[in-house]
């Protein structure tokens, strides 16, 4: 297994050299460590301003904006079954990909090269970026208590062109997506799809609590410290929505579910953050504020 450096100053410009369009990140919650960074999703860094952040930011992780040309498939699956049928459905549909990040197992990132008319896609817990959003690619990694690892290549050894990374087309991403679909579908109905802190049954307990007069941060820990694997993720994403709703900025959100949220989603808190502010609309809709 390959060891890699992890920090954004040493990493940066060997990656800028190979074509791929990296990010400094927060140490502890991979969260963009500098706003701005979204541009590189659509054009590279300008030479000096890069040399410039990679002192500035030297001791960062690194994370990788996604230009339309790459196509970065995150499979956010705990259940070791359920991520192993995933991976099989990307190998067969898209071929095998030398660029493999682990962070916590059995989660898995995968990047391919793309035909240009991908764009980024969601179907919970699974997320393929295109032209926009960022993963972390360098850096520690507080849940697996390690790096992060690429066990054959990573973007340090190939360029983001490189003709041993297989291209994949909009089509493709449909068909896999319609059969992953079906996967994680199964995956949910084993993992009992009525709990009572997956999706819009949380957010109406959570509703129901700030409504009876309960402080939103003492909602909000009762709901994510509760929250049961295979709907943590809506949790947090109730729990955002809702801060927004009552009025609270990005920071006293954040400060909120940082301090809640369970430990293997911290590394997530900055994205729920950026796409719910992208596409806000509140949870449950019964008027929270």
């Amino acid at each position: 297994m390959a060891t890699d450096p992890t920090d954004f100053g040493e990493v940066a410009p060997a990656l800028h050299a190979k074509g791929w369009r990296p990010i400094p990140l927060d140490r502890a919650t991979k969260k963009p460590a500098e706003g701005g960074w979204p541009r590189f999703n659509t054009e590279p860094w300008p030479e000096h301003e890069l040399r410039l952040a990679s002192i500035r930011r030297h001791r960062d992780a690194c994370g990788l904006a996604i230009q339309p040309e790459v196509l970065a498939v995150d499979c956010d699956l705990l259940d070791p079954r359920a991520a192993q049928r995933v991976e099989a459905l990307a190998a067969e549909r898209f071929g095998a990909t030398p660029l493999l990040r682990i962070g916590r197992s059995p989660k898995w990132l995968r990047i391919y090269r793309a035909d240009g008319s991908i764009r980024s896609r969601k179907l919970h817990p699974l997320e393929l970026f295109s032209g926009s959003g960022q993963v972390a690619a360098f850096g520690w990694h507080q849940g697996a208590g390690r790096p992060y690892a690429w066990p054959e290549s990573s973007p340090l050894d190939l360029s983001a062109d490189d003709a041993s990374i297989p291209l994949v087309t909009r089509r493709e991403v449909d068909a896999f997506l319609e059969a992953a679909g079906a996967e994680l579908k199964g995956f949910h109905k084993e993992r009992g799809r009525g709990s009572a802190n997956a999706g819009t049954d949380v957010g109406a307990e959570l509703g129901r609590m700030l409504r009876a007069g309960v402080p939103y941060h003492v909602a909000a820990r009762l709901v994510l410290g509760g929250a049961e694997e295979g709907g943590r993720h809506e949790c947090v994403r109730v729990v955002v929505s809702a801060g927004y709703n009552r009025g609270l900025d990005a920071d006293q959100v954040e400060r909120v579910v940082t301090r809640h949220a369970p430990a293997e989603l911290l590394e997530h808190v900055g994205d729920y953050l950026e796409r719910v502010l992208a596409d806000f609309a509140p949870v449950g809709g019964d008027g929270w504020t």
